[in-house]
């Protein structure tokens, strides 16, 4: 009797192996098609625009452009309140364009729709009613909060912030004093109350408009940058630097009245320093360009009460490290960074003195103390008005590690 048949293993063994290969084959199959489509990036973004006969009305700019960075991008909505006396919602729209299904892929058509869309909610900013005197920037606040709720949220407060009118956010009152003051003193109010710890904040600076309305001046910038800056940050938001929105045009139908605001009465001194303004260790690339910015508007408001022509100095320094051809270039750049920063905020260009003095540290500081060390490379900038008192900047050098700073 022969001896009984084994199973073959082996060829079981095969066709097992085959059929796991065929497997994996299709799932990759299906996880690369899948990889190969876009995902739909959804962001929800809320606009509180100011409704008052004190501000232009339309859509600012830097919200037409958002809207179509999000349409570009997938699916995503943009939701409006409008903010006078009191705050009420306007609408919300889509941002995704379908046809057939599919997202449109023609930028034309997909921006042709977006601004039909846009325009149907100018219009229904224009019909909300907000009241017939005052703005509340406290309700606007609440807004940003409440739109929070269910998660982050990307928030565009469009306000000139100087209208506000309405206790305890009363403008008129606060702005006696500098901008870090006036947020303490609110946040002993109720609004220390609100949280915007899930807000990412994108305020837009409203021009002011209005019968007898003097126009904003670089002081009155300079205060409501820093005011709602840190109003913003004391509330627990992420907040962006400002925009100022330049564009001129009548307030909405129906705004809310408020009285003609004042230019700021508080004196802004500008910093002897410009701290967080240091640069990249061996660059001319500034670590905290905002920072820099608000700054120096400070300085060209104060440069405006100075003589008429007066000169500005500005002066770039580095480490004694490396050549002193490569140290000199350097520090030139660094200054004409400097420079270029003082002509966007108004100063003329014919009088601005850049120049550099490479190869050393200044032993001018009034407390070099204060100089932290993290790198190869240290900056100062000086601002000096003929005529005028004297400034600096200098921001936080870093010394050679083996090299002393003075």
């Amino acid at each position: 009797m022969p001896p009984p048949r084994r199973p073959n293993r082996s060829g079981a063994g095969i066709a097992l192996g085959l059929a796991v290969v065929a497997a994996i084959g299709v799932v990759a199959f299906v996880l690369t098609r899948d990889h190969d489509v876009a995902p739909i990036s959804r962001t929800e973004l809320l606009w509180i625009a100011e409704k008052t006969d004190r501000v232009q009305g339309g859509i600012p700019q830097y919200v037409r452009d958002r809207v179509t960075e999000i349409a570009k991008a997938g699916d995503g909505g943009l939701e409006v309140y409008a903010v006078g006396r009191a705050a009420a919602p306007v609408g919300r729209i889509s941002l995704e364009v379908l046809r057939q299904g599919e997202r449109e892929r023609d930028v034309f058509l997909r921006d042709q729709e977006i601004g039909r869309r846009t325009s149907a909610l100018t219009k229904s900013v224009a019909a909300t009613p907000v009241g017939t005197a005052g703005f509340d920037l406290y309700a606007a606040l609440r807004v940003a909060e409440d739109g929070s709720r269910a998660g982050r949220r990307e928030v565009v407060l469009a306000t000139s912030v100087m209208s506000a009118s309405v206790v305890p956010l009363d403008l008129p009152r606060l702005t006696a004093t500098d901008p870090e003051k006036a947020v303490e003193e609110v946040m002993k109010t109720a609004i220390a109350k609100i949280d915007l710890s899930g807000v990412d904040l994108q305020p837009v600076l409203l021009n002011a408009t209005g019968p007898g309305q003097k126009p904003m001046s670089v002081a009155d910038d300079a205060w409501r940058e820093e005011f709602i800056t840190h109003l913003g940050k004391a509330l627990g938001a992420h907040v962006n630097q400002p925009i100022i929105d330049s564009t001129i045009a009548p307030p909405w139908p129906g705004s809310s009245a408020v009285v003609e605001f004042a230019t700021v009465k508080a004196r802004l001194t500008p910093p002897d320093r410009i701290d967080a303004g240091h640069f990249r260790p061996d660059e001319a690339t500034l670590l905290d360009r905002a920072a820099v910015q608000r700054s120096i508007k400070l300085i060209v408001a104060q440069y405006n009460q100075a003589p008429v022509g007066s000169l500005v100095h500005v002066t770039g320094f580095c480490a004694r490290f490396g050549t002193r051809e490569g140290a000199r270039e350097l520090a030139r750049r660094r200054a004409e960074v400097i420079a270029d920063l003082l002509v966007e905020a108004g100063l003329p260009q014919q009088l601005i003195r850049a120049t550099a003095s490479a190869g050393t540290v200044p032993r001018t500081w009034s407390n070099p103390s204060r100089i932290r060390r993290s790198g190869s490379s240290s900056s100062r900038s000086s601002y000096r008005a003929e005529g005028a008192r004297e400034h600096e900047s200098r921001p936080i050098g870093t010394g050679h590690p083996h090299e002393p700073l003075p």
